[in-house]
């Protein structure tokens, strides 16, 4: 087992980009193919994940830091976090076969030490969840969530640090391609999708499952509304996704945002006594 990046044969030493190292985290991804097949909005590859995860942790210092990503899928994350020397990672994924293929990638490359593969839903390993954590990656598994707020708050009381990262809402869906054209070229739907606070609860599949979701679309403004009730608020992150990756993270496509705690106790909600 190696003990750090140093001791691994290395398919490109020069380079910074630790997936052009390390690029069994893309190759073994299910998602490299989706964009020409599936037509979704990117397509996983050495580039993007480095810019991805260069603009999520952006500012952040990961030395001796405690990561948990919920939804690992490959452990590409865990990948990320460990090579900037974070002391502990824990995956989470719900499909058997994805969480295998995480743990033989981090076997290949990482002490067995410094990272954990939890083959879990996110909502059953959230509810028995009893150790804390520096900093919670959750990327693309919102929309898979009936209810996103039963899991904020428990990671309220888990961590200090949250990423969101998942697609924008499209109440468009409905419409005519004409209308839907209309209103995604306009200045008030870009406003709308990345300030409006709401959820779109909606149908979908996940073609990696094979499965049919009852789920939610949760909007970028919900998280910074009810994030920041919970004492949490934004880094602008989403600002430096839209500039590294403006393919994908756009009012009409994906979102992501870091936010950080700023203060220990959240707002009283619903009826308050005044």
């Amino acid at each position: 087992m190696v003990t750090n990046l140093s001791q691994i044969i290395l398919s490109d030493p020069s380079s910074d980009n630790i997936f052009e190292q390390l690029p069994h985290f893309v190759t073994s991804d299910p998602r490299t193919s989706r964009f020409r097949e599936f037509g979704f909005q990117y397509n996983i590859n050495k580039t993007f994940l480095q810019k991805r995860y260069d603009s999520f942790f952006h500012g952040y210092d990961l030395q001796d830091k405690r990561v948990l990503d919920l939804g690992c899928c490959v452990g590409a994350v865990g990948a990320y976090v460990l090579s900037k020397g974070a002391k502990y990672y824990v995956g989470v994924e719900y499909s058997k076969g994805l969480s295998n293929i995480a743990t033989i990638n981090l076997s290949d490359s990482f002490d067995a030490e410094r990272w954990c593969i939890k083959n879990d839903s996110i909502e059953n390993f959230i509810k028995n969840l009893s150790e804390n954590f520096d900093i919670v990656v959750a990327s693309g598994i919102w929309y898979a969530m009936f209810d996103a707020i039963p899991i904020l708050l428990a990671l309220y009381e888990k961590t200090n640090s949250i990423i969101v990262e998942s697609m924008h809402p499209n109440l468009l869906d409905q419409y005519s391609e004409e209308i839907r054209e209309k209103f995604q070229k306009s200045d008030f739907w870009k406003q709308f999708q990345e300030k409006g606070s709401f959820i779109q609860y909606k149908k979908s599949n996940d073609y990696i499952t094979k499965t049919e979701i009852n789920g939610s679309y949760p909007s970028i403004g919900f998280f910074k509304h009810y994030l920041n009730l919970l004492g949490f608020k934004d880094t602008n992150v989403y600002d430096l996704l839209k500039t590294e990756l403006p393919e994908t993270y756009f009012a009409t496509g994906r979102f992501g945002e870091r936010f950080e705690k700023y203060k220990d106790t959240k707002e009283a909600l619903g009826y308050v006594e005044i």
